[in-house]
């Protein structure tokens, strides 16, 4: 009797644990789209558009992606640590770029500032604004089973090379300016613990360093994106956890190269 007892309180317990977290996480989803619909809008899209000058009216015509034009005056009001806004056309990454001045504070604080166990996306706290680094790096949580909606969760679908052709091109501006496009040219698994490659690089000496760097993403990637990059080109890089991998060390890791406005 009294180990039914027992048993019957543990079961209560964890029910009531599972209840309160999933109202939290249901609470944390509804605030984040609170957010984009207050703070972010998709630009309707011109077909006519601007007259094109003579010497590109032969060239191929614009891609048609949704663009979000976010509110940052508001954003930064809200919270003065927004620096820009990221979104995936096809996806439901679609959030407000945080940054401070450590990489701790936004994994248990949404953008709004409130406690919250999704936090938000944020840059590397090291990582310039202006201008952008050669590699400008955003984190952000893979929420897990359940959750593979919110957040960075959904990069992992990228592990499959005909998700990335359905979404090769990834928005991120800044408040300070509309960088544009990127396109995704390499898709990486990483283990933490695995020091012969550095992906959190932001900057190098020369060129040529920064090439090899480039080649060796290409050569790490899950498949051939056949996207050309060089030594000019800045990089944006999207790093979550994958706990399938290396014992809970994983990291997934999308690079894109900038391409402004398509």
């Amino acid at each position: 009797m009294i180990l039914s007892l027992g048993l019957f309180a543990v079961a209560g317990s964890l029910l009531l644990y599972f209840l309160i977290s999933s109202r939290a996480a249901q609470e944390e989803a509804e605030s984040y789209i609170d957010i984009q619909q207050t703070y972010s809008a998709v630009q309707e899209y011109d077909p006519a558009g601007p007259e094109k000058p003579l010497e590109q009216q032969d060239a191929e015509p614009s891609l048609q992606l949704p663009y979000i034009a976010a509110d940052f005056a508001g954003l930064r009001e809200l919270n003065e640590d927004t620096i820009g806004w990221i979104a995936i056309p096809g996806t439901p990454i679609s959030y407000p770029v945080m940054q401070a001045e450590n990489n701790q504070t936004y994994l248990k604080q949404d953008s709004s500032g409130k406690k919250s166990s999704a936090g938000a996306v944020f840059m590397d706290a090291n990582n310039s604004l202006a201008p952008l680094d050669q590699n400008t790096i955003l984190y952000a949580h893979n929420m897990g089973e359940g959750r593979e909606d919110e957040m960075f969760a959904p990069l992992l679908l990228y592990k499959e090379k005909e998700y990335y052709l359905a979404h090769p091109y990834i928005q991120f501006d800044t408040h300070i300016e509309a960088h544009g496009w990127w396109e995704v040219f390499a898709v990486l698994h990483l283990d933490l613990r695995d020091k012969s490659f550095n992906y959190l690089r932001q900057s190098f000496p020369n060129p040529q360093a920064f090439s090899e760097w480039l080649e060796k993403t290409k050569e790490l990637s899950l498949y051939d994106t056949g996207v050309a990059v060089c030594e000019t080109d800045s990089v944006l890089t999207l790093s979550t956890c994958d706990r399938s991998l290396y014992r809970g060390n994983g990291r997934f890791v999308l690079l894109a190269v900038h391409r402004g406005q398509l």
